[in-house]
């Protein structure tokens, strides 16, 4: 079942028990055992990071240069998802930091790039979870992302 990560419905996590200290801290060591998926590139870092207290998984993205870092969503591990996003320090002012997760059955995949870049890829992990982030410095640039679905590149809408 896919849903908006944002609703506010009977299914949304306890934000009081979510412990985003923790998310952050989890992040920023690549051997954690609440890790469910990330991807790192120079100016960008991606967590996925399993809330202890909620069950609920954290989007945590981090500026590696200036340590900044943002949990722009959480996510319900039971459900389909496909969701991308971006953050940024400051609005209108790069870095840009863009994020793609992708989980649900015949998902193998995804694909970033700035247009016309050379395509970035990566695959499912042994998790079941696809992720993927790009730092880009001019902010108006959009990311293009694809699933990799069955056998398909489908295009991620935002």
């Amino acid at each position: 079942m896919e849903r908006s990560h944002f609703s506010m419905d009977t299914a949304a996590p306890d934000w009081d028990a979510i412990d985003c200290l923790a998310a952050r801290a989890s992040a920023a060591d690549p051997d954690t055992a609440d890790l469910v998926a990330g991807d790192r590139t120079p100016g960008c870092a991606l967590a996925l990071i399993a809330d202890k207290a909620t069950g609920w998984l954290l989007v945590v993205v981090a500026d590696p240069v200036t340590g900044e870092s943002f949990i722009p969503q959480v996510v319900d591990p039971d459900d389909e998802t496909r969701l991308r996003g971006s953050v940024a320090p400051a609005y209108g002012q790069g870095p840009r930091l863009h994020y793609a997760l992708a989980h649900a059955p015949g998902i193998r995949g995804l694909r970033a790039r700035a247009p016309g870049e050379t395509w970035r890829v990566r695959l499912v992990s042994p998790s079941g979870w696809a992720a993927i982030c790009l730092a880009l410095e001019d902010f108006s640039v959009p990311l293009e992302v694809a699933v990799l679905q069955d056998d398909d590149w489908v295009e991620l809408q935002l």
